[in-house]
């Protein structure tokens, strides 16, 4: 089966995060650092992959310093900023959409949410193909998670390519970077991708490669 799974660096957030108050709180973080690590790591002469496992505290630190936390959880909005301030360009991106009844004040599913949902599939999937990894939230349950959680999407599987097939109906698996070690590490852990689109909160952060040519 046709596969692609890119070299990402991997972090825990148990296990690289030094202040233990912090360690269940800082997937998103990670995930962030991960990324930094795998785009600018060693490309730079003074940054080394393993310098951004030591920043982790420091990063944590930041992304409170810019009040990047809404009720116990970090936003998509100061994780990206994270990521620029260290010179990666980065953007959140939702792909939600509700249909509001401002009679009873209601809202429902919207009829467009199966295309956003596809879209935003087919977005990450080209942003990974593309070479960059993408930071995703997840719903509680996704793994050992009991709350929502990011993870970092660093591959993808497909079956035999079939031309008279959707794009999207060849892809069977995701791989992840699941930042939750507590027992093992959860290193390209291999996720079906009913089971993502099951428990995808429909949040992405898209990074982009840094280039300096016109």
């Amino acid at each position: 089966m046709p596969t692609k799974i890119l070299h990402v660096p991997y972090y825990s957030q148990f296990h690289d995060i030094t202040r233990e108050e912090w360690r269940s709180h800082t997937c998103g973080v990670v995930c962030v650092a991960m990324t930094l690590a795998f785009a600018k790591g060693n490309r730079e002469n003074h940054i080394e992959i393993e310098d951004y496992a030591n920043q982790l505290d420091n990063f944590v630190d930041e992304v409170v310093f810019v009040k990047g936390q809404m009720d116990g959880k970090w936003t998509h909005n100061a994780l990206a900023l994270l990521a620029r301030n260290h010179g990666l360009p980065a953007y959140p991106q939702e792909f939600r959409t509700v249909e509001i009844n401002m009679l009873d004040k209601s809202c429902k599913e919207s009829r467009y949410a199966a295309d956003f949902k596809k879209n935003g599939l087919l977005k990450i999937l080209k942003t990974v193909k593309n070479g960059m990894p993408v930071l995703v939230s997840v719903e509680k349950g996704f793994a050992t998670n009991k709350s929502s959680h990011n993870i970092l999407i660093v591959g993808y599987e497909t079956r035999a390519e079939d031309k008279k097939k959707d794009q999207l109906d060849t892809v069977t698996h995701l791989y992840v970077h699941d930042p939750d070690t507590r027992e093992y590490e959860k290193k390209n852990m291999k996720v079906e991708i009913t089971k993502f689109l099951e428990y995808w909160r429909l949040y992405a952060i898209f990074f982009e490669s840094v280039s300096r040519k016109f």
